[in-house]
């Protein structure tokens, strides 16, 4: 005869296992509804990729947020224009800079992709690339003439203290750090507990290329410290 903790233990098990075959359900569809609207960490879980647009354009933009960088020039070899916006007014530029695809940013930008175009938030591939880390597609977007200043213009800075992370990387001279947080539109003036700057760190220990990038990104020269009057 079953006892009473034989009897949990089954209908435990049972239990678990359909919890687990629920679970990977789940997972299935979730990876169908992924795969058919894209994924974009930090853009919202399940953000369609190329809503309102369809055939080729659509694919577009599926495409250069995969990083198929042999399926986007077919598609532009098929006459699909670079700058063709989704209804959230994403471009793929912005698309491939959100996703870190540096390959498709550079094909995109030679063939003339508006590297300073912003969506429906304002945000422009630059700050997208920024705000996800990077780097090696900020870089390509730099080159090509994406303006820091404007870009983040539109950001709205929630911390007005310090960065702690661009404090670092400035005083260390970390240039690709600095990049890092420069582009992710953090605030360039806020100070250090003895009311230092980055750009005030950088020049101290003559970090020029360091100081340089945080001028152009529009780090204020006039900011005093702590101790000055």
């Amino acid at each position: 005869m079953m006892n009473a903790q034989t009897a949990f233990g089954r209908q435990g098990r049972r239990v678990v296992t359909a919890a687990v075959l629920a679970g990977a359900a789940l997972l299935v569809v979730g990876a169908g509804i992924a795969m058919k609207y894209g994924y974009l960490p930090g853009y919202g879980l399940f953000q369609e990729i190329g809503g309102g647009l369809e055939g080729n354009e659509r694919q577009f933009h599926v495409e250069a947020a995969r990083g198929d960088v042999g399926e986007v020039k077919r598609l532009l070899r098929l006459g699909v224009e670079a700058n063709v916006k989704d209804a959230g007014g994403w471009s793929a530029l912005m698309r491939a800079a959100a996703s870190g695809r540096t390959g498709v940013a550079e094909v995109l930008l030679e063939v003339g992709a508006d590297v300073n175009a912003k969506n429906n938030a304002s945000h422009t591939a630059l700050t997208m690339a920024g705000t996800k880390g990077h780097s090696k597609t900020a870089e390509v977007l730099l080159k090509a003439g994406a303006d820091i200043q404007e870009a983040c213009a539109a950001v709205k800075v929630e911390d007005h203290a310090g960065d702690p992370e661009l404090l670092k990387a400035a005083a260390d001279g970390h240039l690709e750090q600095v990049l890092n947080r420069v582009v992710a539109c953090v605030n360039l003036n806020g100070k250090d507990d003895d009311g230092f700057t980055p750009l005030m760190l950088a020049a101290w220990e003559g970090h020029t290329l360091v100081v340089a990038l945080l001028l152009k990104a529009g780090a204020s020269a006039n900011v005093k410290d702590n101790k000055t009057l």
